[in-house]
């Protein structure tokens, strides 16, 4: 899996946090959290219809939902199914700017 993971809140349709190759990988579940570990995005059905991070809070509480987050460093933990159906787990970190 390849993992593109800076993200930039300026327009344009790439600037996202994306996960390669799409088609290898299904039920992509993903939580992205800030550094004092607070979550501000998750999707159950992440890269499919368009749902993607591109920076901005989809959660209530630390953050208004749809705003844009601070520019800094976040972590995010990714559950998926490969082609065989296993199931995966992978965690990393983001940029945000």
């Amino acid at each position: 899996m390849i993992v593109y993971n800076g993200v930039s809140t300026e327009s344009g349709s790439e600037n996202y946090l994306k996960f390669e190759p799409i088609e290898n990988y299904k039920n992509l579940q993903i939580e992205i959290f800030n550094e004092l570990g607070q979550k501000v995005y998750e999707s159950k059905n992440y890269q499919k219809n368009g749902e993607v991070f591109r920076g901005y809070a989809n959660v209530k509480g630390v953050f208004r939902k749809g705003k844009r987050l601070p520019t800094g460093t976040y972590f995010y933990i990714l559950k998926y199914q490969n082609i065989t159906g296993k199931s995966n787990t992978k965690q990393g970190y983001l940029f945000v700017r």
